[in-house]
């Protein structure tokens, strides 16, 4: 768990937060494949805010390093604004 700042929230977010948010990450790692590449499922809640995030992540080896990718899924349970919210919030969210 982390807390971060909402000063860059989007101003239709900005009722539904404080000066900062509760960000809560959960990742479950598979075990390693025969190149060591891994994956995960990763959940991301916002304390006090109905927005989530949910997808997957992986590590893949390679000869130079390794490679990081998260694609996931920004969702928000306000009726008939939840949308919007998840899809403002969802470029803040990734960089967070």
């Amino acid at each position: 768990m982390r807390a971060l700042p909402t000063d860059r929230v989007p101003d239709m977010a900005k009722k539904f937060v404080g000066s900062s948010v509760e960000v809560t990450q959960t990742e479950k790692w598979g075990v390693p494949d025969a190149s060591g590449s891994r994956t995960a499922t990763v959940d991301i809640s916002v304390g006090g805010v109905p927005v989530s995030v949910s997808g997957s992540e992986a590590l893949d080896a390679n000869a130079e390093g390794t490679n990081f990718a998260i694609e996931a899924k920004v969702s928000s349970s306000i009726p008939f604004i939840g949308g919007k919210i998840a899809s403002a919030a969802e470029p803040y969210l990734g960089k967070a």
